[in-house]
């Protein structure tokens, strides 16, 4: 255990919200939004992690102040800021983050407002399966709330863009930052325990916007390897496209249900008024269940095999 993390435990009541008084002042501010299982186990492990400085520069230690999402984001607007003042990374484990871009959005601009300090924004939320259709767009729409803004700001079709560091430009161009002061990450393929550092190193599949082909977040974390997604599917639609995708596949084994228990339904009553001795046929009743119900479930598998 770190003397940073002793200095923690002893506090007198002294909640780890409050972790960012106890710190050296050249550590770099980790502000993390989310309480639950997740976020207190994202907060365990960011408390042992470390910033990338540049290239070959160093490390500085993280600077971690924990917050519940939903408490950081009924305080104050003013509130808000103060929080996220000189912050380096904001990394979101909560839910229902669509609900919020446009706040946090602000409230970000406003905390990095006449300062050249850099803000990127981790998005470790994943959609509730109840709710997907709700939770899906939240890094896109954080990212398009950070650009409404700002001058140049790309339209909503450019939205996500990767960078390409083979352009013959890319060497000229010393604007970068300046056209990309905001970027988003979106990470996928974690559980709780792969961010507490407590079980080896997982692989964290990374998308990104505003960034370069095979940037990844500068937080270097005990328990994660950071792992850039495809290049065609690497910015914010690719996640998005790539999350609909692996929920239309189990998808269509709900439909695949209802349309069986649809179409078993139509072939028994079609068996029964076509051969029942009591509407148009001379099968007698008993041999309902096992004559005519027959026929209407292979009549069901003949379907489901052509479908």
């Amino acid at each position: 255990m770190s003397s940073r993390r002793i200095d923690l435990d002893t506090t007198d009541g002294t909640n780890y919200t409050s972790f960012s008084k106890v710190q050296p002042e050249n550590a770099r501010k980790v502000v993390i939004l989310g309480s639950g299982r997740f976020g207190n186990a994202c907060a365990q492990g960011m408390r042992d992690s470390y910033v990338e400085i540049g290239k070959k520069e160093g490390l500085m230690r993280c600077n971690v102040l924990h917050i519940s999402a939903t408490k950081f984001m009924g305080l104050q607007f003013s509130d808000m800021v103060d929080e996220l003042y000189g912050a380096e990374f904001v990394v979101y484990c909560g839910t229902h983050l669509p609900n919020y871009a446009q706040k946090l959005a602000k409230a970000m601009k406003e905390a990095r407002k006449g300062t050249t300090d850099s803000m990127e924004f981790i998005d470790f939320s994943n959609p509730d399966p109840v709710f997907e259709k709700d939770d899906l767009s939240g890094a896109i729409d954080l990212h398009s709330a950070l650009l409404v803004d700002n001058e140049r700001a790309p339209g909503v079709i450019n939205m996500g863009k990767v960078l390409d560091e083979e352009d013959e430009d890319w060497d000229t161009r010393t604007d970068i930052e300046e056209q990309k002061p905001w970027k988003v990450w979106k990470v996928t393929e974690v559980a709780s325990l792969d961010v507490a550092g407590t079980e080896g190193t997982r692989i964290g599949l990374v998308y990104g916007a505003g960034v370069s082909k095979r940037e990844v977040p500068r937080v270097k974390m005990p328990g994660l390897v950071w792992q850039r997604a495809p290049n065609e599917k690497s910015d914010l639609f690719g996640e998005v496209h790539h999350r609909i995708m692996e929920r239309a596949e189990i998808d269509r084994w709900y439909d695949a249900f209802v349309f069986g228990i649809a179409m078993t339904c139509f072939t028994a009553f079609y068996a029964i008024c076509r051969y029942s001795e009591d509407v148009n046929g001379a099968e007698p009743n008993d041999q309902i269940v096992m004559y005519l119900m027959d026929k209407a479930f292979c009549w069901t598998g003949l379907w489901m095999m052509v479908v």
